[in-house]
């Protein structure tokens, strides 16, 4: 295991320990939802700071971005600091949010580490090393077709305002009418790890999140998949939405979202 994957481990396991804390004392119902927001950022705030003190301890020269920021600008080695992915949930009390710390070199995704608290699980992904789920190597599936599938899938929740917005619902319920199950646990990096896990066969999801595309650029490649759009452009910045999967089954969901492309652009 590489240097900076043990490193990046160590303070995702004191921020995973922490949030599992705070999550228990953490009561939504007593409190109006602007203090629950409050309180949220609050947390994400210490947890940033212990990352940071925690890093710069080994690290000096490496730049730490703000929390929930992934842009290195010019920068040759720095680390992301993503406290809490799945807010909702996390303040809810649902099991279903994570944690995660990134290591870019070069403005290049090189080391990433996703935390489940309340699962415990602990995934990992460094460049050239390939992916791990709790100290095991893990592969995405080898599913060939659609048919009994499980896939995680947010298409039905995307808020847009283009004159065809219900393209979205259409292209899911094309995926449905093959065979797939679609699911969906408000956390889109944790599916994505999941993808990688082999608990999920696909990730099908909308997302304008800079951060999202980029964790799924180095979680695809390290787990033996394919990332790509639904129009089969390779993730990037202007990329609406995110596919994962292997090869075979990657190529049969852009099948089935072929004949909505045109109608998808105007979206």
């Amino acid at each position: 295991m590489q240097p900076a994957i043990k490193m990046a481990l160590r303070a995702a396991r004191q921020n995973s320990d922490f949030l599992k804390d705070q999550q228990a004392r953490l009561d939504a119902d007593s409190k109006a939802p602007e203090a629950v927001v409050r309180t949220v950022h609050a947390i994400e705030h210490r947890i940033h700071e212990r990352t940071e003190e925690l890093l710069r301890r080994s690290y000096k020269d490496h730049w730490i971005a703000p929390a929930g920021d992934v842009e290195a600008g010019d920068w040759a080695q720095s680390w992301h600091v993503f406290p809490i992915l799945g807010e909702r949930n996390f303040a809810r009390g649902l099991p279903e949010f994570a944690t995660a710390l990134l290591q870019k070199i070069n403005d290049r995704p090189e080391n990433l580490v996703v935390l489940c608290p309340l699962t415990g699980e602990e995934y990992a992904f460094s460049r050239g090393y390939g992916a791990v789920l709790n100290s095991q190597r893990i592969r995405a599936r080898s599913t060939q077709q659609l048919a009994q599938t499980l896939i995680s899938c947010n298409l039905f929740n995307r808020r847009s305002s283009g004159e065809d917005s219900g393209v979205w619902l259409d292209v899911a319920g094309s995926l449905v009418r093959e065979g797939a199950d679609l699911h969906y646990n408000g956390c889109s990096v944790l599916d994505m790890a999941r993808v990688a896990g082999g608990y999920l066969d696909a990730a099908v999801l909308a997302t304008d999140l800079r951060h999202e595309q980029v964790m799924a650029s180095l979680i695809s490649q390290e787990a033996g998949a394919v990332g790509g759009d639904l129009r089969g452009n390779p993730l990037g910045r202007k990329a609406g939405e995110l596919v994962i999967a292997n090869n075979l089954l990657f190529r049969e969901i852009l099948q089935q979202a072929q004949p909505y492309r045109q109608r998808m652009t105007g979206a």
